[in-house]
């Protein structure tokens, strides 16, 4: 492995070895080398390699086994983890690490802000809001979620493709316009509307997963308030809490 600047060494195994599983060089059911193996492939330290697997567990790749090894899970499930969306392109990314492709079906439109998304938002209720509506799932798959974003219009006027259906990536248009930024979910469950439920494609009364989410830039300006509705055993959110170590 080469290593790079600017990335930690563990997230750069994580990577190489998600490389390898998504290329067939570990398929389905395999066992992934020995600790021992993979220090001397990457030339790393034990706890480096220990810290990329971790990660590749989080996010549904392999599974461990005490006193076997790790293995290569057989069917990857739809993990969402708060990394996605803070380093990379958020539902794309999960999506990405499943081998699926997307098919996400998106509407913009723009209207007044509710009072409870002006409140999110810090802005007056009434104001504009560009309103980004997505139907997300990938290819011959149901639906995982229903996501609606609001955002001020002064934010789509430094982001411009925020307003735009036919290009997706969130979260990179907002870091790129904004620098770094910060969200904040709440996470829920409740029964599903009848239109939730046609759309996502189960029963009506369902149990549904319900995200809110705030993501404020480094001023702890709003800059978008997500309404995220998950359809039983579709969406499965993953958050890492505390000090991770760099190596």
């Amino acid at each position: 492995m080469s290593i790079e600047r600017g990335e930690p060494l563990w997230a750069q195994v994580a990577d190489a070895l998600r490389d390898d599983i998504r290329g067939g060089r570990y398929a389905p059911g395999d066992q992934l080398p020995s600790e021992r193996e993979l220090r001397e492939r990457f030339g790393v330290a034990g706890n480096t390699v220990r810290a990329g697997i971790v990660q590749l567990r989080a996010e549904g790749l392999v599974t461990s086994h005490q006193g076997r090894g790790v293995f290569v899970t057989e069917k990857p499930p739809f993990r969402r983890l708060s990394e996605d969306i803070g380093r990379g392109d958020g539902w794309y990314d999960a999506l990405a690490r499943t081998g699926k492709r997307p098919a996400t079906v998106t509407t913009v439109s723009r209207g007044p802000a509710s009072d409870e998304v002006a409140d999110k938002l810090g802005i007056p209720a009434g104001s504009e809001v560009v309103i980004r509506a997505r139907l997300m799932r990938a290819e011959g798959d149901p639906p995982n979620c229903l996501a609606t974003s609001y955002f001020p219009a002064w934010v789509v006027d430094a982001a411009p493709n925020l307003e735009n259906p036919q290009i997706s990536g969130q979260p990179t248009w907002l870091r790129e316009a904004f620098g770094p930024f910060y969200s904040e979910d709440l996470v829920d469950a409740r029964a599903a509307t009848e239109d939730e439920a046609e759309k996502l494609e189960i029963t009506p009364g369902s149990p549904v997963l319900t995200i809110k989410g705030t993501t404020r830039d480094q001023q702890h300006r709003g800059l978008q308030f997500i309404d995220v509705i998950g359809a039983p055993g579709q969406l499965n959110p993953g958050y890492r809490y505390g000090a991770i170590p760099e190596e």
